[in-house]
């Protein structure tokens, strides 16, 4: 009898919840299956193939020193990729950890707008986030940008609970996960700048005097646990770049970053759509928001601003090319706006309406339409991104050793790259004979190879000047028939019989 009485009780606490929870559950699985969709597709970029060597450390020092060897590294994110590797090496295996983080990011995401806005606008802003292109893109991405972006997420909400509540738990919460996230990444580190923002809110700024000792207490504690993670991993690291990458404007890396142009903006089409829509109603969110400027959201909208200039400043100081992933970070924030600015409109749209058709209804078709219309805007952007292709080193490498005799030579234009060619050589094709007849080149060798004997290939970049053209064509260089699908990723293969 009393299972049966129970049973009543059951029903009725899963039916409470999925009337609570339902639409945000719809929203998670269609943001998992975009973030596994072709997971493992494209082959792997410059950046994934360094992460990937860790797979093959085989004591504790290969591995610290291969994380140390690279830009902004912590260990955890590269301790996840070796951890997965043990399954397999298979590109959608090792890229599974970002997808993981990229889909743990909406939950966390909607929890965080929740309780800086409203219930509705935080699943507005997160059912965006679970379409946009951008944020899919490193979620299907052998980095660590899905891990910092959850994490910077997790912890900037943990840090309002703490605040909140005031309580040794919730500051233990807070400062642990935050430690965890910057083992991560660093710049997880950035949510103290988001605690210095809050205090001055209309929700915290009465309660300085109770939140400023936990406060600093669990900031110091996090900035030491920064500083020997730094020292440890990072500290010794130099750069000397240019600002900017891969032939490609501030202006166009300010505007991937912030979600308003595809990543793969070489091809045109109606993925631009979204960008603009995004753009459009995070304008209308931003002005909403000014009208209450001690408001914990806009606060948190400008103190994430602040870091991006911040970020920026330092690739300036620090001679580092600054380039649209260093924002995904703060994306979700911008989306939190656009969010806003859509609720705003559909309000307006409400009271515009209603003398003519009961609220009710108004509600659910205005509900509807806004609905219809982001899925129709991001389908194009999504089909742009599934599409596009983030290098053709694979092919032009399987092309090269369909080809290749001991006496062949290939050049390899862009310095960095030449290490990144014989990755495929070794791992994917095992032809490690091939590394050996692999330079790093320019223009004035390329000039001097047309006397060299045997066959010579040169691996150039897509967009080539007349005068390069001139230098292959007058040294009888012919280009490869493969494709070159337009993007400042792809390179071009000429070949000197």
């Amino acid at each position: 009898m009393k299972s049966l009485k129970s049973t009543p009780i059951i029903v009725h606490s899963i039916k409470q919840f999925f009337q609570e929870y339902g639409l945000l559950l719809a929203i998670l699985l269609t943001g998992l299956t975009l973030r596994f969709y072709r997971l493992g597709d494209n082959c792997l970029g410059f950046d994934e193939v360094g992460v990937s060597y860790v797979t093959k450390a085989q004591t504790l020092d290969e591995f610290v020193f291969l994380v140390r060897s690279h830009v902004m590294a912590m260990p955890l994110d590269y301790a996840m990729t070796w951890l997965v590797s043990r399954q397999g090496t298979e590109n959608a295996i090792l890229r599974l950890p970002s997808a993981i983080w990229g889909t743990l990011t909406l939950p966390v995401c909607f929890a965080l707008f929740r309780v800086l806005t409203d219930k509705r606008t935080a699943l507005i802003s997160v059912f965006m986030l679970a379409f946009t292109p951008f944020h899919i893109q490193y979620s299907q991405e052998l980095r660590f940008y899905a891990s910092l972006t959850f994490f910077y997420s997790l912890s900037t909400y943990t840090l309002w609970k703490a605040m909140s509540t005031n309580t040794v738990p919730g500051w233990v919460i807070f400062t642990l996960t935050t430690i965890i996230g910057l083992y991560f990444h660093m710049y997880v580190l950035l949510v103290v700048v988001n605690a210095f923002f809050f205090l001055f809110s209309n929700d915290f700024q009465k309660m300085w005097g109770q939140l400023l000792r936990p406060l600093m207490v669990s900031l110091t504690l996090i900035l030491v646990a920064f500083l020997v993670g730094f020292l440890i991993f990072s500290g010794r690291v130099t750069f000397d770049n240019p600002l900017l990458e891969y032939d490609i404007t501030f202006l166009q890396s300010l505007l991937i970053g912030l979600g308003w142009q595809p990543y793969y903006f070489e091809t045109a089409g109606l993925g631009w759509i979204w960008g603009l829509i995004c753009c459009f109603l995070e304008i209308a969110g931003f002005v909403w928001l000014v009208r209450k400027p001690r408001s914990t959201a806009f606060l948190f909208f400008i103190s994430v601003v602040s870091q991006a200039i911040l970020i920026i400043g330092a690739d300036v100081f620090k001679h580092y090319f600054f380039s649209p992933r260093q924002l995904l970070v703060f994306y979700p924030v911008l989306l939190m706006v656009a969010g806003i600015g859509l609720k705003a409109l559909m309000d307006l749209g409400l009271n515009f309406q209603n003398k003519y058709i009961p609220v009710n209804r108004q509600n659910c078709g205005l509900t509807i339409a806004a609905v219809l219309m982001l899925i129709a805007a991001a389908f194009p952007a999504l089909s742009q991104y599934y599409n596009s292709t983030k290098s053709n080193a694979q092919s032009i490498s399987e092309f090269i050793h369909s080809a290749w005799e001991p006496d062949n030579t290939v050049l390899v234009i862009t310095p960095f790259l030449g290490s990144y060619y014989n990755y495929f050589f070794t791992d994917e094709l095992d032809a490690p004979e091939i590394i050996s007849t692999v330079w790093q080149a320019d223009w004035d060798t390329v000039r001097e190879s047309k006397d060299w004997p045997g066959q010579t290939f040169v691996i150039a970049p897509l967009k080539l000047t007349a005068d390069q053209q001139d230098i292959l064509i007058s040294g009888q260089y012919t280009l490869a028939p493969l494709p070159y699908p337009a993007s400042r990723f792809i390179q071009q293969l000429w070949i000197r019989n």
